[in-house]
């Protein structure tokens, strides 16, 4: 879908701010070309003050503003900045990462069996050279699973693997865990951590408002 915008796009000073592995992947498998910078934010907005939608979507938008922040200390100069975020939405509950190995039991203990979504922000930032926003781009892309019932030693098991920490959910669509996942109503990618699709088409869009490739 990039593909008429690629060698534009990669002309550009592209930063993506973020530490997430799939992040990468996902983002290089669209042909871009980036510098992998993750943001700082301190990620630890009060949950109860938001939506779960508005909670994944302001940490987003605050890892960006904590980006431009520091780098315009440095005087450094980017043209385009790309955040991701993600969360698991589970009744009332933001699930995030698992701090530890019993966390994490209860946490997929509490999933299996049940429903939940996988929430995915990303927001996408052009800058002028002063490092100013010229457009700017917020969404979220919900994708609902089902999940099979899983015994405590299916759980154990998997995380010893240590596939369960780093991510939202304490699971990665990507691993053994694909094998739990009995329906899914939504995008892949957006559970592996980044909307691909979505986020093309709203970097087109962008392009396509703003010239900003023309430059």
């Amino acid at each position: 879908m990039l593909s008429p915008y690629l060698e534009q796009l990669n002309s550009k000073k592209i930063i993506l701010a973020s530490g997430s592995a799939a992040r990468k992947q996902i983002l290089e498998q669209a042909g871009l070309r980036f510098t992998v910078s993750p943001s700082s934010f301190a990620e630890d907005l009060d949950k109860s003050q938001f939506t779960h939608e508005e909670y994944v979507k302001s940490t987003a938008e605050g890892k960006l503003i904590d980006k431009i922040e520091e780098i315009k200390q440095k005087e450094e100069k980017v043209d385009i900045i790309i955040v991701g975020d993600t969360v698991i939405s589970f009744g009332d509950k933001i699930i995030e990462k698992a701090e530890d190995e019993e966390h994490a039991f209860s946490i997929i203990k509490e999933l299996q069996g049940e429903t939940h979504d996988c929430l995915s922000a990303v927001v996408i930032a052009f800058l002028d050279s002063e490092m100013e926003i010229i457009k700017q781009e917020t969404f979220v892309q919900k994708t609902t699973l089902e999940f099979y019932p899983l015994s405590d030693e299916v759980i154990k098991l998997y995380i010893a693997t240590g596939e369960a920490f780093g991510k939202a959910g304490c699971y990665g669509i990507q691993s053994t865990a694909a094998t739990w996942i009995k329906k899914i109503n939504g995008c892949y990618f957006s559970v592996w951590g980044f909307p691909l699709s979505l986020f093309c088409v709203s970097l087109i869009k962008m392009i396509e408002e703003t010239g900003f490739l023309d430059e």
